[in-house]
């Protein structure tokens, strides 16, 4: 995960843009034939101008991205022979492919105003779109990610039954699909490695951080435990996600100092746990572990972490393995007070805390999992 230069989807998406992480960039070129390079539909789709449209102000995307038997809140258009606009679904119908007796197009038009509810309808339709065999890899890599951030930023910020639902969905999605198809985990790999630099100003990088760590574990854990049940790694998974949810009540000038920070501030980092177990208490239908896994995520096994002091065998495993991808996600990513770390650095330093810190046998793990 060294740094790269660009994300993959937010080439021309301001950086503080809500529903989207990363900067501005000259990077984010999809590789198709090794010869040539161009926008991804996503990417397009995510321009806040109208240069993601065609000449003729509609946007062209996948067939397949249109689910059938679902309602379509928009229009569906085909570009005939001769070349002129031909209607195939109206707004707010029911979409069935051939229906006005022509065969599916590889490619539907959408009218350029429809930018923002086909983003809705993408984000709603998430689970079937990508279990579709006609997406690929990478298309589904990027979908996801995008989506999963858009989603973890909403619940975030405003925790609540429906907001953490949809992140239960996004673990759901990461077991059932992402996790069995190597080429899509890859891809995500690439997606994180060029948006891990991207942003460095709280709350932005702590949801950025958490989506990381939350992907980068239960990938772990799943290659580790090959006989966990599926049922027991989707809520693993949710918990990750929401590791560091008390982070959002850490004031902004605490977490954009690039001074060394004073005990009382250091001492409210330190309460983070503390404040994400309050957050997710009024949430329905968690699960257990995510007690351990927010409360426990910087104990060390030494007796030297916070905010209980536990000690080695009083840390849950599921937790020895958030706190050592918690602890490297953040040391190679950007921070406002200090340069990120390479891929090496960060083993390195977390060797040397090693078994002091962190645990031997998840740290050897870690290595032959992501570092073969």
């Amino acid at each position: 995960m060294e740094a790269s230069k660009g994300s993959r989807f937010d080439i021309h998406v301001p950086a503080r843009m809500p529903q989207s992480p990363g900067v501005n960039s000259e990077g984010a070129r999809r590789h198709t034939d090794g010869s040539e390079h161009h926008l991804s539909v996503l990417v397009r789709l995510l321009k806040p101008s109208s240069l993601g449209l065609l000449g003729s102000g509609y946007y062209s995307v996948p067939s397949y991205w249109m689910c059938p038997g679902k309602q379509s809140p928009f229009g569906i258009y085909r570009k005939t022979s001769t070349g002129e606009i031909a209607s195939i679904l109206e707004p707010d119908s029911i979409y069935i492919p051939g229906a006005d007796g022509t065969n599916e197009p590889d490619s539907v038009l959408l009218r350029g105003d429809s930018r923002i509810r086909l983003l809705s309808y993408l984000d709603v339709n998430l689970e079937s779109i990508i279990a579709s065999r006609l997406t690929d890899p990478f298309e589904k890599a990027e979908l996801f990610y995008y989506f999963a951030y858009r989603r973890l930023r909403v619940a975030y910020k405003n925790p609540g039954n429906i907001t953490v639902f949809g992140i239960k969905q996004i673990a759901d999605i990461l077991v059932e699909q992402i996790l069995v198809d190597k080429k899509i985990m890859e891809q995500i790999f690439l997606i994180m490695r060029d948006n891990i630099y991207k942003t460095t100003e709280n709350p932005e990088c702590t949801i950025m951080h958490s989506l990381h760590v939350g992907m980068l574990a239960t990938f772990f854990v799943a290659k580790i435990l090959e006989h966990i049940s599926k049922n027991i790694l989707k809520d693993i998974a949710l918990c990750y996600f929401f590791h560091d949810i008390g982070m959002m009540r850490i004031p902004q000038k605490i977490m954009d100092s690039t001074d060394p920070l004073a005990s009382d501030a250091w001492s409210l980092i330190r309460q983070h746990p503390c404040f994400g177990l309050e957050i997710m208490k009024e949430i329905q239908g968690t699960p257990s572990e995510m007690t351990y896994i927010i409360k426990d995520h910087h104990e060390r096994l030494d007796g030297n972490g916070y905010p209980e002091a536990l000690k080695g065998e009083g840390i849950h495993f599921f937790v020895k393995v958030c706190s050592i991808l918690d602890a490297f996600e953040a040391m190679v990513s950007q921070r406002t007070y200090r340069r990120a770390f390479s891929t090496t650095e960060a083993l390195k330093i977390i060797k040397q805390r090693v078994p002091q810190g962190y645990d031997p046998v998840v740290f050897s793990k870690l290595a032959a999992v992501f570092f073969q």
